[in-house]
């Protein structure tokens, strides 16, 4: 009885173990699926990525041709090329960037420079208020009620402005 026992559960274990190794070599089989979809996805994003790079070679092609054919020919391209124009690693020009670089330092200039106008117009603003209020003041012609209303009044438009100009840095 004891060796029938001990078979039996001889066998459950050899079952037990079977069964394990079927899950596991199941486990390894989904995994190899897994790799082998991303590799078919890998190699269909490079053959996307290839056909981009062909189409856009064709596009360069044919605006060589194009300029050939209005005669400027491919000597003016590769002029153009030697006067420091160097490619970089995604094929781009470095001077279209360098371009780009100038522009953004011209509006950056402009900016500035309205920036100033504005700052002379305050200040200039600003001294022909508090001229004209010594004007007042040697006149006599107002109170001091009517000061203080004054710069109220000139407080709230400041808020105002000030109000307009954040608003327009968020933009």
């Amino acid at each position: 009885m004891k060796i029938e026992k001990a078979r039996g559960e001889e066998e459950k274990e050899e079952k037990k173990k079977e069964k394990e190794e079927r899950e596991s070599g199941g486990r390894e089989e989904e995994r190899d699926s897994d790799e082998e979809e991303r590799e078919e996805k890998k190699g269909k994003e490079t053959e996307r990525k290839e056909k981009v790079r062909k189409r856009e070679g064709m596009k360069r092609v044919k605006r060589q041709e194009e300029s050939r054919k209005r005669g400027g020919g491919d000597e003016m391209e590769s002029d153009r090329e030697e006067e420091g124009s160097e490619r970089d690693e995604t094929g781009e020009r470095v001077r279209v960037r360098e371009m780009g670089r100038e522009d953004k330092r011209d509006r950056e200039e402009e900016s500035e420079r309205e920036r100033g106008k504005k700052r002379q117009a305050t200040e200039r603003k600003k001294k022909e208020r508090e001229r004209r209020e010594e004007e007042r003041e040697r006149d006599g012609e107002e109170s001091e009620g009517e000061r203080e209303e004054r710069k109220r009044d000139r407080g709230k438009k400041r808020k105002v402005i000030k109000k307009k100009v954040r608003e327009e840095k968020k933009r």
